[in-house]
């Protein structure tokens, strides 16, 4: 906790900066240490206050307070919290029939307090989406959720109405199911505002025994609770597993990466005045002499044709022999044929298999079976990349490479290549 509180470096505009004061925002820790800090300090502050209201709820830094004292003693009070603390100071907003606070808006009618909704003007009620990429449980908990919210807040049912009424609508214009909406909405309906805001009693709940099963969710991922649930009876076939896992694990799915995380860095890389500019292009590498791939196969230029189309394509990246995550062409220098490749290994790496295919004489290889042919050697194959992926993943490159045999129409009796994705 120490280091949290004063060992909190950031940087800024290429400039470190050290936390001296307060906790780091964003930390783990920073909630419950400002609640416990908020504790102690309200707890002097209150009891040396000249006059003291008749309740004080805090939730994190957020307070409701029922005054019962004339409005100077309001004021010496909120005086005095603001003067306790050299740092720690309050806003007020007080009034004497009706206060905001959090999502609730309470007022004074007829000698007792009613709470109904509140919301910001600004609220747009920018629902999650239907179509949103979460797990579908997250989605259509949603209506019931938000209505037994508005259950626990409005006292009086008429306003309760009106904002399920106004919710369905909402939740209906973000693309949810008008019917299941609805339904969500009328069970909550059903209920009475005592029996949704009586404590529940957690006991009997065994979720603290069941071991979490943490996967990065993708929406087409097969039914995981299900299959663990159907074959859980296998691990029990086992004293080791039914120790570690006696219990039907729970399914917990982390959050992909959004567009978010993609797009936004917390730190920017420098502008340089003159970026040096990639050359795009099939090159050779400064090994050429010692490398048989070079020396013999690799076909500088930045371009590639298509055989078959006579169509010239731009090569996307710098690509040498040494290059990973590309897409490759080789092409017959006797009859012109081509075949469109893909390798997450070095380009020379990938070649160098084609080579042993048609030294071996494998023939069950279009590559192999090709330059096995009358009137073709080995030195008849020659090489260009075509696209350098960078980083990017496995399934795009397999998706490129597909593409590319689509457009440069190499796939059988037109190229090498049997069929798209297979050698």
């Amino acid at each position: 906790m120490q280091q949290v509180l004063t060992k909190n470096n950031f940087t800024f505009m290429d400039k470190h900066y050290l936390q001296r004061h307060g906790t780091a925002m964003g930390t783990r820790m920073a909630p419950s240490y400002a609640c416990l800090f908020m504790s102690s300090l309200e707890e002097r502050m209150l009891s040396t206050a000249p006059c003291r209201p008749l309740i004080w709820w805090r939730y994190i830094d957020d307070i409701f307070f029922i005054w019962t004292s004339d409005e100077d003693s309001l004021l010496t009070f909120i005086n005095h919290i603001n003067s306790f603390h050299s740092t720690i100071k309050f806003t007020s907003d007080y009034s004497h029939q009706q206060v905001n606070f959090l999502d609730v808006t309470v007022r004074k009618e007829h000698g007792s307090l009613s709470t109904d909704l509140y919301t910001k003007p600004t609220d747009t009620h920018q629902y999650l989406h239907s179509s949103s990429c979460h797990p579908r449980h997250c989605k259509s908990g949603i209506a019931y959720s938000q209505a037994l919210r508005l259950r626990r807040i409005c006292s009086n049912n008429s306003s309760f109405i009106r904002h399920t009424d106004a919710l369905e609508k909402h939740l209906i214009a973000r693309g949810h199911s008008a019917r299941r909406v609805r339904e969500a909405i009328q069970r909550v309906r059903s209920l009475s505002r005592s029996s949704t805001l009586a404590v529940k009693d957690k006991k009997g709940r065994d979720c603290d025994n069941k071991l979490p099963l943490v996967v990065t969710f993708h929406p087409n991922l097969p039914p995981l609770q299900k299959i663990t649930s159907n074959n859980h009876n296998i691990l029990l076939t086992s004293d080791r597993l039914q120790r570690a896992v006696p219990e039907k694990p729970i399914i917990a799915y982390r959050r992909p990466r959004n567009l978010r995380d993609l797009l936004v860095r917390a730190a920017v890389p420098p502008l340089t005045s003159n970026p040096t500019p990639i050359q795009h292009g099939t090159f050779k590498c400064d090994r050429t002499s010692r490398c048989i791939v070079c020396s013999h196969h690799i076909v500088e230029s930045n371009s590639i044709t298509s055989h078959s189309m006579q169509l010239t394509h731009k090569t996307k990246g710098h690509i040498t022999c040494t290059t990973t995550n590309v897409i490759y062409l080789i092409s017959c220098r006797v009859c012109g044929i081509q075949y469109v490749g893909e390798t997450k290994t070095t380009l020379k790496k990938r070649f160098y298999g084609h080579r042993s295919t048609v030294n071996t004489m494998k023939t069950e290889t279009p590559v192999g079976e090709h330059f096995n042919l009358p009137n073709h050697t080995i030195n008849d194959m020659s090489l260009q990349g075509i696209e350098s992926l960078g980083s990017r993943p496995d399934l795009v490159r397999i998706s490129r490479e597909r593409l590319w045999m689509q457009r440069l129409r190499t796939i059988q009796p037109h190229g090498l290549n049997i069929q798209e994705g297979h050698d």
